[in-house]
Parts: C-alpha cells; structure tokens; sequence
C-alpha cells in the first residue's frame, strides 16, 4: 500500500495468494469467475447468461444493508473502478472482468480491518490485490512467447419448476390473450390461441409443453486465444500481450 514490502509470515493479517496456474486451470475468461472456491470466506456470483457480464465478490459476508459491499480492487498497484455497466437493460460487465486471466500472475486478497486499513476506508471490505505478469526474472535468453487456447460450453445448471395441469386464462376461464396458467386443465382438443393478427389465429392442440422453457436455450460457447512476448535482463524487462475473446451465451442471439 505504501510501497513496503513484506514476508507473508510477517503479517498480521489473513492475505491469501491465488497463483496464475490456479487461476487459469479452468480457464474462465472471466478473472474474477476464476476465484470461485479457491478462496475462504470468498463469495463470487456471476451475472444472468449475458456473456461478459459482471461478477460480484464478497468478501466474509455482507456488512452494510444500504452501502457498498464490493472490495477495493488494487491492479500493480494503483486502484481501480470496478463498477457495473449497463446500457438498455444490458449488463456490459465490470472493470476486473476485463482482466485477462492470462496476464495475471497472482491474486492476493486481504480480510480483515489490520489489512484493510492500509489503504484506507475505501477497503472496508477488504481488498483484492492483482499484480500482472512481466519479463522480469526470464532465465530465458532471447524473447520468450507463449500462446495460448480454450473453448468452453455454458448450459444452465437448472430451470424453475411449472405446472403442466392447467392452461392459459384466469379463474378456470379460457382466455385467448392471456399468459396466466390459470385457465382450465389441459384436455388436447383442438383450440385458437393467441391475439388476432393479420385477420387470422393461430391453432393448436390444448396440451402442456413440457420442455418450452428448456428448448428456449441453446449451448453458450466461448474461445479465448492470448499471445504473448516477453523478455529482460538485469536492467530491463517487457511484457506485451493480446487477447481475443468470443462468447455466445445460453440465450439465442
């Protein structure tokens, strides 16, 4: 916090280290999504099925019932805003989130007021420090580069439960317009459905359809591809990467 540099088993204070192998062994593109279980006392809750969409950390639980209760989040150093972005209803994610997990070395994350006091009441949280890979220290003589690939599959884990006995309407009442499940039970007969439109209605058997909601969804896929250059001596050291992500989440189109 004020450039002071000590031994972890110096410290007063919890301070726990996630490497960048834990970090990258299952290759979320989300930084954040990748500290889920790796951490005690740490909570990570993504978003909806909205690829890229933010992530929220909590660290030993809530404190405040009106105020923040993110951590002061610390990249090389120097803080950063790691609010949400939304535009027309869509969660555009958050500043950590836009982290590379593979430019990452490690992860370390401080609980507690003796650690939290270091940097303020802007850490009343807690903290999550992130110190970034560069070429300093590379045994390797020359540039070293390393490139790297994922995909990964998204489906929903599970879907809330529905009734499948009665139909659309209200109070035992058949409605054309109407969503409700409250109509009368299914019977198969054949009956209009829907608002008119075009001077005509759709027709359909008045039957459950169990599996609607479940083939609404597709299978999110994502791939992630990162290049790396990197290289130094005893006075000098660089690092420079680029990164290019794609998602296509659970919800079509």
């Amino acid at each position: 916090a004020i450039g002071i540099k000590r031994a972890e088993k110096t410290l007063g204070y919890a301070a726990t280290s996630v490497s960048s192998e834990d970090i990258c062994k299952a290759r979320e593109s989300s930084l954040m999504n990748s500290l889920q279980g790796k951490v005690a006392g740490v909570v990570v809750s993504g978003g909806g099925g909205t690829p890229g969409a933010s992530t929220k950390v909590i660290l030993r639980g809530y404190s405040s019932l009106s105020g923040s209760n993110n951590p002061l989040y610390i990249v090389d150093g120097t803080p950063i805003d790691n609010g949400t972005a939304i535009g027309n209803g869509t969660d555009f994610g958050n500043g950590a989130n836009s982290i590379n997990p593979d430019d990452v070395e490690n992860v370390t994350i401080l609980k507690g007021a003796a650690a939290t006091a270091l940097y303020g009441s802007r850490a009343a949280n807690g903290v999550i420090m992130i110190t970034t890979k560069s070429g300093k220290g590379a045994k390797e003589k020359g540039i070293k580069v390393e490139y790297t690939t994922n995909f990964t599959y998204t489906n929903f884990l599970r879907l809330p439960q529905f009734q499948n006995v009665f139909g659309q309407g209200w109070s035992g009442h058949f409605a054309y317009e109407e969503n409700g499940s409250w109509g009368p039970k299914f019977d198969g007969k054949i009956r209009k459905w829907g608002a008119v439109y075009n001077n005509s209605q759709q027709i359909k058997p008045f039957v459950a359809l169990e599996s609607n909601v479940a083939d609404f969804y597709e299978t999110g896929v994502g791939r992630t591809n990162t290049l790396s250059l990197s290289g130094g001596d005893e006075k000098r050291n660089f690092y420079f990467s680029y990164a290019n992500n794609y998602e296509d989440g659970v919800l079509p189109s």
